[in-house]
């Protein structure tokens, strides 16, 4: 893929494996986005979303009991985290690659979260960070 949109709004599970390069958002809207599937843990590097992808929670707040997730199941880096959403797992993730100020609500229950880039990165609501956060 090169800077394609990925965008999903359906109920169920999308899962990305493999390696995937693109550059373009990844949109997220109601349900729950697992990469890469619990049994497949993929090695170091570029994985399953673009590392320079704007990951995005299109969520209507009125919507909020219901929040779409992405959930960790290896390290992962995107290029910036926007919106309001969840995420999930025992895994770091690495932000602001894409040198983008964002805004995140919702609830972070992952092991660590890196920030990284020059744009500002606001996070508005509730969690736990097994082993912290990092500038």
């Amino acid at each position: 893929m090169a800077t394609s949109r990925v965008s999903y709004g359906g109920p169920g599970t999308l899962i990305f494996t493999g390696t995937n390069t693109y550059s373009g958002d990844t949109v997220l809207s109601g349900f729950l986005l697992a990469w890469p599937p619990w049994n497949f843990r993929l090695m170091a590097g570029p994985e399953g979303i673009g590392d320079m992808s704007a990951v995005i929670f299109d969520h209507e707040p009125h919507y909020r009991s219901f929040p779409p997730t992405l959930q960790l199941n290896a390290d992962e880096t995107v290029g910036s985290l926007a919106g309001y959403g969840n995420l999930t797992g025992p895994f770091t993730l690495t932000t602001g690659g894409n040198d983008t100020s964002t805004t995140l609500g919702g609830w972070v229950e992952i092991a660590g979260l890196r920030k990284v880039g020059e744009g500002a990165f606001l996070l508005t609501g509730g969690g736990t960070l097994s082993s912290g956060f990092a500038v």
